[in-house]
């Protein structure tokens, strides 16, 4: 069995149009690793990546229309596109290099790109996902890790997670939309329960109109999970953490971000029973964009910039060393606040708070 096939090399014609599906299966089949060359490669079934096997192309970098020459280009009404299942093995599966994409027309509505449906051991990196209904799925039996992905002109959400082990994104974009009468609702959307989220290194900025929700938590139990935001670059959307459902999570932690959005950073949608469990913000940069709403959150933010005015509403929370240029406000019902040694340009405002709080200078 060779290593290392060229697809072509099955017979598929990298034109866009002709279609390579067969090619493609029997190459995978045959080697642990496929090449995709220069050009288009149509399919009209959804291309299955097994355990073992790698599916490269020649991409050198990563962005909306830079750096991507090799492209699987799926049927319009294809639900997906290309399917990682790696059948629950310990073999590794790779993904790098590749544009993945449709056949222009409407998009179908639930249509995803890349599917992480299983696999112990995955690796996505340097893919471009684009012109569907949502550019990657994650699923329930995937461990894996995320680096230098690209999704642009999404409907619905750029990124689902159903589930997953451990998923890191790692200096990923999310970014334009150009598809005419959308705007996708949220760039993670999250039903599942991932034991740790980690997303670092990348940059949301949708330059067509707000997504209203930049991570959306729907219906969530992670009692154990921890969500962690790091050195992200984050603008364009609405509201940037957003619980629906009953929606517990261990612990939330934002760490060096670049935040600058026009809603809260904390927002909870139809969700009166919300419980982050432990709340860290430090050294983070949010921009003058009005308000930022603290609602009932139990934990620390400290060390960060504030441009605007911040609103603390409630909760077993220390807010302190922060610089808040705009007005701080204090109201709500306190199990624990502490608020000492924030430097503040506008005013302390006492809104009818109660319970155990204090305020230093």
């Amino acid at each position: 069995m060779p290593t290392v096939v060229d697809v072509t090399s099955y017979g598929a014609i990298m034109d866009g149009v002709t279609d390579g599906y067969a090619a493609i299966t029997n190459a995978l089949a045959s080697s642990a690793k496929v090449v995709i060359p220069n050009g288009g490669l149509y399919v009209s079934q959804p291309v299955v990546v097994p355990a073992g096997k790698e599916v490269c192309g020649l991409a050198s970098n990563h962005g909306p229309n830079t750096g991507f020459s090799s492209y699987i280009i799926g049927a319009n009404g294809l639900n997906e596109v290309v399917v990682v299942d790696g059948g629950g093995g310990n073999l590794p599966v790779t993904v790098r290099g590749l544009g993945i994409t449709r056949k222009p027309g409407p998009i179908p509505p639930g249509s995803k790109g890349l599917v992480l449906r299983r696999g112990d051991h995955v690796l996505i990196e340097d893919v471009q996902s684009h012109h569907h209904g949502k550019a990657l799925q994650l699923e329930a039996q995937v461990r894996l890790n995320i680096s230098r992905f690209c999704s642009f002109d999404v409907s619905e959400e750029h990124v689902n997670i159903l589930g997953g082990i451990e998923p890191t994104f790692d200096n990923c974009r999310f970014g334009r939309n150009g598809v005419a009468g959308a705007q996708p609702t949220s760039y993670f959307r999250i039903t599942g329960s991932p034991d740790t989220l980690r997303v670092k290194d990348c940059t949301f900025a949708d330059n067509s109109g707000l997504v209203n929700h930049g991570f959306l938590f729907d219906n969530y139990s992670g009692p154990n999970g921890i969500f962690m935001l790091t050195n992200n670059h984050i603008e364009q959307m609405n509201h940037l953490l957003v619980t629906y459902h009953n929606v517990t999570v261990q612990r939330v932690i934002l760490t060096g971000n670049s935040i600058n959005i026009p809603g809260c950073l904390i927002a909870g949608a139809d969700d009166p029973n919300w419980d982050f469990r432990e709340f860290i913000m430090s050294g983070n940069n949010i921009g003058d964009v009005g308000m930022q709403c603290f609602p009932y959150v139990n934990g620390a933010v400290s060390g960060n910039n504030f441009a605007g005015s911040v609103t603390v509403q409630g909760g077993m929370i220390a807010f302190g060393s922060n610089t808040v240029q705009g007005d701080l406000n204090i109201s709500g019902q306190f199990s624990r606040g502490r608020f000492g040694f924030n430097a503040v340009g506008g005013q302390i405002n006492f809104c009818s708070p109660c319970g155990d709080f204090f305020v230093s200078p």
